[in-house]
């Protein structure tokens, strides 16, 4: 299945309500704007953002204020994600344009980052079965189709779609800092267990190279994943003035104790 246009935005850096703001109104537009769209971006701040059915009873709020880290509920599901020293990508497509199943679409996006990967020298590895994470941190395990390197998970990812059109989007860290992101947590005792078990299952990609990984380079690597497993060519490109705008109105939304601890 080939798509015969799509769009590249590099987003650079931003603050976490104007990036979750961002990509919802990218979602919201993408019937109008008819292209898939590929989009990189940063964060302003260390950051933990939280999937949108996630209880903030497990999340240590006031440790997050204390480090003047941001915090966020995305609009995807999943569990917690500390964004740092990363690379966050996110993949809007109409529905139309992918595997109807959540898990066909999750796969086929997981292989174009698999593409990435390789070209950088790994071996990343699909998990075929969704593992029982037992935490509130995403990289705790696997869930079917995301990718491992020597048995560690890379990249953790989470999908939300519209009538018409899906949105992805993801984490591939650099560096993984096991103890800060537990450090986050409200884990009454079991943070040495944790940080543990952490340790076992994820890595940043600069633990599992011989050398260091640029983030430019990353991102190169990336862009050519999704254009080998897709088909198009990406063409670099900004928000519509339409995008922007309503990103403008939600980010109040992403600003709000009703939505970020609402649950």
């Amino acid at each position: 299945m080939k798509l015969k246009h799509a769009r590249l935005i590099d987003s650079g850096i931003a603050d976490a309500a104007w990036n979750m703001a961002v990509d919802e109104a990218m979602l919201s537009l993408q019937p109008k704007i008819g292209f898939a769209t590929l989009r990189f971006y940063r964060w302003e701040v260390p950051t933990l953002s939280i999937g949108y059915f996630q209880k903030t009873s497990g999340i240590d709020l006031n440790a997050c204020r204390q480090r003047s880290f941001a915090f966020v509920r995305r609009p995807t599901g999943g569990r917690a994600v500390l964004h740092d020293k990363e690379l966050t990508y996110s993949f809007v497509c109409g529905l139309d344009q992918l595997p109807a199943s959540v898990n066909g679409s999750h796969e086929r996006i997981n292989r174009a980052l698999a593409h990435g990967l390789r070209r950088l020298g790994f071996d990343p590895v699909l998990a075929r079965k969704t593992e029982s994470g037992r935490s509130h941190a995403c990289f705790d395990a696997p869930s079917y189709s995301e990718l491992t390197i020597q048995g560690k998970k890379v990249a953790g990812s989470a999908q939300t779609r519209s009538r018409e059109a899906l949105l992805e989007h993801g984490s591939i860290p650099l560096e993984f800092d096991v103890h800060q992101l537990v450090s986050l947590f409200s884990l009454n005792g079991q943070a040495k267990a944790l940080a543990e078990r952490l340790q076992r299952s994820a890595a940043g990609l600069n633990e599992l190279s011989s050398h260091a990984i640029r983030l430019a380079d990353l991102k190169c690597a990336i862009q050519m994943g999704f254009e080998e497993e897709f088909g198009f060519r990406l063409e670099l490109a900004d928000l519509s003035a339409e995008e922007r705008d309503l990103a403008s109105e939600l980010l109040e939304k992403y600003l709000s104790d009703g939505w970020n601890l609402g649950r």
